[in-house]
Order: C-alpha cells, then sequence, then structure tokens
C-alpha cells in the first residue's frame, strides 16, 4: 500500500503511533511531503529512522530547505571560526522563532559523521515526487508551485518557487497531494485538483496518513 503524509513537526510518539495504526511493513511504501522537523524535539531522530528505510521518502519542506542551508552555514562557520554574517544572523533568528531552536540543539548534540549524514540526507531530499497508483497520476508536494505555468517542466522552477506565497495546487493530469497549511477541522481537506493533508501536527492538532489506493484516511 502507498501512504501519504505530511507536517510530522518532530512528533515522534504521533509518528511511530500512526506506523502502527496503518500496519506500515516493508512491503508498504510512504511519502512524507516535508516540516518533517522543529517545533516538536524529535525532527532529527525522526529523519534518522527514515533514513535507514528503504520504503520511505520524504520531499523537502521549507523547514526542511531553511535547515540544510542554515545547518551548513552553521558546519562552516565553526571549521572557519568566522563571524556569521548579518544575512546569516537575521536568518537563525526567524527560524529560531519558527520552531527551528530544537533542531539546532539536537544537531549540536550530534557527532560529526552524524551532522554529515543529516546534512547529506537534507541535501538529498526533492522537492517533489510523481507517483500512479491504480492508474492515477499523483503530484507530491510540500506546498505547491507559486507562479506555475502548465507549459513548464517541473525542475524549471527554483526552490523558493516550492515555498512562495499563493501556491498553485491545480495542475493539469495530476491530483496534488500537498500539506503546509492546517486544515481549519483537522480533518484531510479536499479542494478543486489537490488534497491537504495537514491536519495541524506539532501545533495541537492531528497527524493524518492518506492511503492512496483507496483513499483511507488514518488519524493519531
Amino acid at each position: 500500500m502507498t501512504y501519504v503524509v505530511s507536517n510530522i513537526h518532530g512528533d515522534i510518539a504521533a509518528w511511530k503511533e500512526l506506523l502502527k495504526k496503518i500496519k506500515f511493513t516493508g512491503n508498504d511504501a510512504m511519502f512524507v511531503l516535508g516540516d518533517i522537523i522543529d517545533i516538536g524535539e524529535d525532527g532529527l531522530e525522526i529523519l534518522e529512522e527514515m533514513s535507514y528505510a528503504q520504503n520511505i521518502w520524504p520531499v523537502a519542506g521549507e523547514h526542511e530547505a531553511v535547515a540544510r542551508k542554515l545547518l551548513g552555514g552553521f558546519q562552516e562557520l565553526l571549521k572557519n571560526g568566522k563571524a556569521p554574517d548579518a544575512d546569516y544572523i537575521a536568518g537563525m533568528q526567524k527560524w529560531m522563532m519558527d520552531g527551528g531552536a530544537v533542531t539546532l540543539d539536537s544537531f549540536r548534540k550530534l557527532d560529526e559523521d552524524m551532522k554529515e549524514g543529516l546534512l547529506e540526507y537534507l541535501d538529498d531530499m526533492p522537492l517533489y515526487e510523481e507517483v500512479t497508483v491504480g492508474g492515477k497520476k499523483y503530484f507530491l508536494v510540500h506546498s505547491g508551485i507559486t507562479g506555475f505555468d502548465p507549459s513548464d517542466e517541473f525542475d524549471a522552477y527554483e526552490e523558493d518557487e516550492f515555498f512562495g506565497d499563493a501556491p498553485v495546487r491545480k495542475i493539469p493530469g495530476y491530483t496534488v497531494i500537498c500539506g503546509h497549511s492546517p486544515s481549519a477541522d483537522g480533518n484531510v481537506f479536499y479542494g478543486d485538483g489537490f488534497v491537504n493533508i495537514d491536519c495541524g501536527a506539532g501545533r495541537g492538532g492531528r497527524l493524518a496518513a492518506l492511503r492512496l489506493e483507496d483513499g483511507r484516511e488514518y488519524y493519531v
């Protein structure tokens, strides 16, 4: 079976409970649509477990995109002994206020090999995935694509266009599955051409999974 999850936000207890609820096995597949880290304390532990799995594929959310830039910069500053510039400081302060403080704290406790492995894992995260299940095509993305034009290839868009304002979530030929913005009622939301599976985990809501074979929803 094929499952899609989004916006875990460091809540490892909810994620493990969800895996049990769906009875996830090595014969299944899971796509996790970003914002795995920040806010909750265990985001890096979740990433580590995912990195060992052969059937769990993450898609980068804006929290992963910010983390890989700032944590990579943090490592460079430590190695070079240089003072951070104003832009880096402003970016770090904004990330801390947006839930990144727990992630930075966890990162600093890792040994050098684990830090390097984590940064490589973040760097390798794609911005989207295309899958076909039961003859139906799905475009899996964290938020959408700002300024999407059907005549463009998906790879033509820059990273910031996947995390920009007013993302387009209607793509001809696909059902878009996304997260990013918690649904108003804590349930999976079905829009025009898209499905939002962010149900507010880490922010007082629930963690959801959608099974693509039959549309079944799971919540913890």
